[in-house]
């Protein structure tokens, strides 16, 4: 699966579109960094390639600092899913029960009312198993090759802007349309598998039972990803800091995978001596069990409106008076 995957990555380019994604790449090559700019929060009148290279350290120092904030975390995840129809297991489950209600006695009223109990136990299992689908995932997570060789390659050599000429233009392009400069590389592999019965639902069609049983099983699986690797572990800012550091809370919570058992590092950002971006850990906190949020997709119960659930976002236990909202959290092993 590996072969085919990273066979599939080489013949569709997709390093090289990931790339033109980032810098709004047009029919005619050219790029632009607007993009970079808005999920950055850079300043977009300054953060300009051709100024960056003939202009001031600060516009270079930017174009660098988005490389490593933005590009240099850019991931592909495939999915490869097996679906199963519970019908099969539903109805073997169902006969064997059968066989077994069968054999039970039923020479006096207690007993009859027991054997017609499990009876009507047996078949309602059997009812409410049988619509559903059982999903198993395999996820297979990427990451983008960026680091100062390539990037200087790709300014130097492929970068194409509004000012050039048609010509000049055209050969910039061919050039990046060619190049076997961009990568990805494997960072690791996790799996999950996760069984969708028709819920309460009476009318739930077909459509909406795969729905579900994929975007939960995506979740749980990419749940695993984020545990494991590292370079995939999100940062999440707080979503609010309240009563001197009593009351904090972030908008992650059943559907990233959090038990209560988990604790986040709490990170300030700041900007070190060469103008980068870095983050430094000033404390610690960790899952409150009685407030995590259910932030599970159900396609028979949507989300209900704002006010009528008991929380919105996951509560910490630990916070700190010097704390704010905003502030990023990252899980710890």
């Amino acid at each position: 699966m590996i072969k085919k995957i990273e066979q599939f990555i080489i013949d569709e380019k997709v390093a090289a579109k990931l790339v033109a994604k980032w810098f709004n790449r047009k029919d005619d090559g050219s790029f632009s960094t607007e993009l970079i700019a808005e999920r950055g929060s850079y300043d977009a009148t300054t953060l300009d390639v051709s100024k960056a290279k003939m202009q001031s350290n600060s516009v270079s120092t930017q174009m660098e600092d988005a490389g490593y904030e933005l590009i240099g975390n850019t991931f592909l995840i495939v999915n490869k899913a097996n679906f199963i129809e519970n019908e099969v297991g539903a109805a073997i489950v169902y006969e064997a029960a059968k066989l077994g209600i069968a054999t039970m006695k039923q020479e006096n009223a207690m007993q009859k009312m027991v054997k017609d109990a499990a009876s009507a136990a047996a078949e309602a299992l059997y009812e409410r198993t049988r619509k559903g689908y059982t999903v198993g995932t395999r996820s297979f997570l990427y990451k983008l090759t960026w680091n100062d060789s390539i990037s200087d390659i790709f300014y130097t050599d492929y970068w194409v802007d509004e000012s050039m000429s048609v010509d000049e233009k055209k050969i910039k392009k061919d050039l990046f349309d060619n190049t076997d400069l961009f990568s990805l590389e494997f960072v690791g592999m996790e799996k999950a598998t996760v069984m969708v019965l028709n819920l309460k639902a009476e009318n739930l069609t077909t459509q909406q039972i795969i729905s579900e049983a994929t975007i939960r099983t995506d979740n749980k699986v990419f749940a695993k990803l984020q545990k494991e690797y590292d370079v995939f572990k999100p940062k999440t800012p707080l979503a609010q800091v309240e009563n001197k550091g009593k009351l904090c809370t972030a908008k992650i919570g059943l559907k990233e995978g959090l038990t209560g058992k988990e604790k986040f590092a709490v990170l300030e950002q700041f900007t070190n001596k060469e103008g980068l971006t870095e983050y430094k850990s000033i404390g610690t906190i960790k899952i409150d069990k009685k407030n995590i949020w259910d932030n599970l997709y159900n396609a028979s119960e949507p989300p209900v409106i704002e006010g009528e659930v008991k929380i919105q976002a996951t509560h910490f236990k630990g916070c700190k008076k010097k704390y704010y909202a905003g502030l990023l959290i990252r899980q710890k092993k």
